[in-house]
């Protein structure tokens, strides 16, 4: 069963709606949800932990909503978080790491979102994208323990300059840095040579203070696996 909230074509009703806890009530079947151009909506359902046969979230142009409910999200079965647009959001829930099922996580145009939750992300995600959230300074603390984690993308995102202290996991298959990311100096400082199962490599756009590959990384190589390596205008590489 899938949610859509409001129904496509009924935009000027969902402008007016400030919650929708009471159209949910506790439904064990919904499997996905889509909350869209909700100008109003300030809180979402207290009982979407509840939902327990949920499995992909999807928030869309709800520009008061500040935060998720303080049970969090469901544990179970959720695969797929997603949310774009919501000017005023701050964090993810705080059970986002016990999310085991948890494979995406996508947030995009969230100008407020300061923070990951201090417990990191979950052990199992698979594609991680943040995408101009502009007051975001750091990535999760747990990056190197994401040992499933294949796909990170980081674009449009000036404000993060704090490098995982551990690194990231050397498992990803596919990196990409897009316009702005002051991490590119860090990441070589690091070590491409690290990410061992790396096959996509992106940078596109500035990144201050990076003119070349470094020559430690010219000795070592770039990972071996690399089949695919796109840098692309003004990056200055």
């Amino acid at each position: 069963m899938v949610v859509m909230y409001p129904i496509i074509g009924t935009v000027g009703q969902g402008t007016r709606l400030e919650s929708i806890a009471e159209r949910l009530d506790n439904n064990t079947s919904l499997e996905s949800i889509e909350i869209r151009y909700l100008q109003n909506l300030n809180s979402l359902p207290e009982n979407l932990h509840m939902l327990s046969n949920l499995h992909h979230i999807w928030i869309c142009q709800c520009p008061h909503l500040i935060s998720f409910p303080q049970g969090g999200l469901a544990i179970i079965h959720l695969k797929s978080v997603t949310v774009e647009d919501c000017e005023k959001l701050e964090t993810l829930p705080d059970n986002v790491r016990n999310l085991t099922s948890l494979q995406t996580l996508i947030i995009i145009n969230c100008a407020s979102f300061v923070s990951f939750p201090q417990g990191g992300l979950p052990i199992n995600l698979e594609t991680l994208e943040v995408e101009s959230c502009e007051k975001l300074e750091a990535l999760p603390n747990n990056m190197h323990y994401l040992t499933s984690l294949q796909e990170l993308t980081m674009k449009n995102r000036p404000g993060i300059i704090s490098f995982p202290e551990e690194g990231f996991p050397t498992n990803l298959t596919s990196l990409c840095i897009i316009k702005n990311v002051e991490i590119c100096t860090a990441l070589f400082n690091w070590g491409l040579h690290g990410l061992t199962s790396l096959k996509k490599l992106g940078i596109t756009g500035r990144c201050p203070g990076v003119v070349s590959f470094p020559q430690d990384e010219i000795d070592m190589n770039l990972p071996t696996c690399l089949t695919s390596l796109t840098v692309s205008k003004d990056s200055k590489i």
